[in-house]
């Protein structure tokens, strides 16, 4: 597979050395026959020995899966002759009656567990592309190339879907008897008296070996077959059925799952810690398991537990990634367990953990939270260091080294911060809940000048957390409202200085800060952001981004303001109006009489208007005339005079905007704008000019548009005939 994935160093099309290989071979040899199926084609004779067959099987699994075999016909050759070897699982007799030789018992197994495995590896090769092929066509829908990438475009797996219902048996019979096979010895009684499925009861000790080098494929393609369809129930079953059967499978491949992760890896085996992890992934993205899982308190815990070491053994980022799906798959099951009993009205069979369960094997949230915790340390050398003094930092800081686990996985761990904090009571959730919000905190801060998926992650764990109804009790709820209000001191602060160490911020880093402080305010409740201090800090900040060189970031701001102003309470949105309403009406002052040089500018200029806008809807009926009066004299200032100099495009546009909104509001607030109207016939004279030329312009418009429709029109012919020629 190494050389398979290698490319030809001398093709302008990139394409691999074993494509050119092979496209060279059947010019070579002919059309009728790959090279790779004649020189295999006599290894499935039914009188080759067994073992020669089991290497030929996987020869033509790793042909297959390899992608260099694009062609349909050359991919139906290989498939036939496994399935001429799967008909010997069915018969020991060969093609024409005659009986097979026997060379060795144990080679039989050898031979059919060899089968088994090639069929094992194609389909979760064949799996793997489809999903490839899924995600590449949903990202360039029009690509006419993107199929032949892979496997012919997904045509490897039409040839396993024929033999699939009955492969899918031979592989979860052979993971029974590994299961069985892998027993202490002294559980030997419980073995079948006569032997498995593919093993007989005197070839017993050479058997395991061979179940041991192939089990791994078979977990794998059992896995993805269960996900894909094993779960579904069937039309010939009881309900009953269908649960007995899905929970033997179910306990079967989750027990092999946890063997092989928390066992010595085999000195005569592959090494099953990524194949059993990615079968846990895929078992786990089903409904009933996750159900199964969800309902069992202690099962969920030593899943985690397994995970937990894996975590801390295997330090590569294929383990990290799918370490942290396993995790959220766990955590997530075990919220919607939760969510269903109180729907249910039922008792919680998952008790919450309370500030005494927070050990070691008695609390869902206390592992999942170790499993987190290490996840991101190990991608985060830096949060182990904080509250350390700056020698030992340093010290540390040059021996710690860092897992490049991916930031998907990553932004998935701080996504199920929130959920684990929903599986504790109160008492359990506000000790917990300073130590999470730090991890968040100091994630977005090394992360909020980049592009990367954590920032909206941690933005949305915290507006989770935000959120969270408060604890019952009077001790509990000042105690989390304090831990938000110093989560909330904290962002305020990593913003100033994010600021500070930077002499001229980018638009990315003004407007990852913006999205944090807007969110923070969105979601926390007045208790926590109506402090004074800290309304003066907020106040700061969004005047600096309003006063901005960039006008992106002054977009940015205005934008957040106006949503702060329109959810918040009065008490929480009135410091941000005076502090920032003067300098938003002064920039729609400015604008008129001026030309609008950008569509940027337009777009501020018009967020601008729509915050004094959004403040005359708020305020009380007795002080609305007064905000009117301000109101449309300064949007009167944006239209256009008929006579002047010649507006671009943005001007006419602002134009248009102004008089759309005076149109709007004189019918919204009837008295108060004849008020202001009557009080200023300058402004009414302005207005009425304005509604004018914009009824000649709609006029002239029509006109000129009937016109065209009109000129398009043929002209009626000057001799009529008295013939008609239509039915010749």
């Amino acid at each position: 597979p190494r050389y398979g994935s290698c490319q030809h160093p001398g093709s302008p099309q990139q394409a691999l050395l074993l494509h050119v290989h092979h496209s060279h071979s059947q010019a070579s040899y002919g059309t009728r026959y790959t090279t790779v199926g004649a020189a295999l084609r006599p290894a499935f004779a039914f009188d080759t020995p067994p073992d020669v067959t089991a290497k030929a099987c996987q020869v033509c699994s790793t042909w297959l899966s390899s992608g260099v075999c694009r062609d349909i016909g050359d991919l139906r050759r290989i498939q036939q002759l496994l399935v001429t070897s799967l008909r010997k699982l069915r018969s020991a007799r060969g093609e024409a009656g005659q009986a097979r030789p026997v060379y060795n018992e144990s080679t039989l197994t050898m031979e059919k567990l060899a089968v088994l495995r090639a069929w094992a590896e194609i389909y979760t090769e064949a799996k793997s592309e489809q999903e490839k092929l899924k995600v590449t066509r949903q990202r360039s829908p029009s690509g006419e190339d993107t199929a032949i990438l892979f496997n012919g475009g997904g045509q490897l797996i039409e040839i396993v879907k024929p033999e699939l219902k009955d492969l899918s048996k031979h592989w979860l019979a052979a993971l029974r008897d590994h299961a069985l096979l892998g027993l202490p010895s002294q559980f030997a009684p419980q073995l079948p008296p006569d032997g498995g499925a593919f093993y007989s009861s005197d070839t017993l000790e050479s058997a395991r070996p061979h179940y041991r080098t192939c089990w791994p494929a078979f977990l794998q393609a059992a896995a993805l077959w269960l996900s894909d369809v094993g779960f579904d129930s069937q039309p010939t079953e009881s309900h009953l059925d269908q649960q007995h059967r899905n929970a033997g499978w179910f306990h079967l491949l989750l027990g092999l799952c946890v063997e092989a992760l928390v066992s010595p890896v085999p000195e005569d085996g592959a090494n099953p810690v990524l194949p059993a992890l990615f079968s846990l992934t895929k078992l786990l993205s089903r409904p009933w398991p996750r159900r199964s899982l969800g309902s069992n308190h202690s099962l969920s815990i030593e899943v985690l537990a397994v995970v937990h070491r894996v975590v801390l053994t295997y330090h590569k980022p294929q383990h990290q990634s799918l370490a942290a799906r396993i995790l959220k798959q766990v955590v997530s099951s075990s919220v919607d367990t939760l969510i269903n009993q109180i729907v249910t009205d039922e008792k919680p069979k998952l008790r919450p953990a309370s500030v005494d369960d927070l050990s070691v094997g008695k609390s869902v949230a206390f592992a999942a939270l170790q499993v987190a915790i290490c996840l991101l340390f190990q991608r985060f050398p830096s949060l182990r260091l904080i509250g350390l003094n700056q020698g030992v930092e340093t010290q540390r800081s040059r021996t710690v080294r860092s897992i490049p686990t991916p930031d998907a996985s990553i932004a998935s761990v701080i996504e199920i911060f929130p959920e684990i904090l929903s599986l504790c009571d109160a008492a359990a959730s506000v000790d917990i809940l300073p130590s999470i919000l730090m991890l968040i905190v100091k994630i977005l801060e090394d992360n909020v000048g980049s592009s990367c998926l954590l920032v909206p992650a941690c933005v949305q764990a915290l507006q989770a957390i935000m959120c969270m109804q408060i604890p019952e009790g009077t001790d509990l709820q000042e105690s989390w409202l304090e831990v938000l209000r110093s989560a909330y001191v904290t962002v305020l602060e990593m913003i100033e200085r994010q600021l500070q160490t930077r002499m001229q911020p980018d638009a990315l880093l003004y407007s990852n800060i913006l999205v944090v402080l807007g969110s923070v305010l969105l979601s926390a409740s007045d208790s926590v952001t109506a402090v004074e201090e800290l309304q003066t800090k907020c106040c700061r900040l969004f005047q600096r981004g309003i006063e901005d060189s960039n006008v992106q970031v002054q977009l940015k701001v205005v934008q957040t303001v106006s949503a702060v102003i329109a959810k918040k309470h009065k008490s929480a949105a009135i410091p941000l109006i005076h502090s920032l309403g003067p300098i938003l009406i002064g920039r729609v002052q400015d604008a008129s009489g001026k030309q609008v040089d950008s569509e940027e500018e337009l777009t501020v200029l018009k967020e601008c208007v729509g915050v004094v806008e959004l403040l005359v809807s708020l305020c009380e009926d007795s002080n609305r005339v007064k905000l009117v009066a301000l109101f449309v004299p300064l949007v009167v200032d944006l239209l256009r005079e008929a006579e002047g100099q010649r507006p671009n495009k943005h001007k006419k546009h602002l134009h248009d905007f102004a008089l759309d909104k005076l149109k709007k509001i004189g019918p919204m607030y009837p008295q108060e704008f004849k008020i202001v109207i009557g009080s200023s016939p300058n402004l009414k004279q302005r207005l009425e000019a304005a509604l004018r030329a914009s009824q000649v312009a709609a006029m002239e418009a029509t006109s000129t548009s009937r016109g065209q429709s009109r000129a398009g029109q043929p002209a009626a012919p000057s001799i009529k005939l008295k013939t008609t020629f239509g039915n010749f």
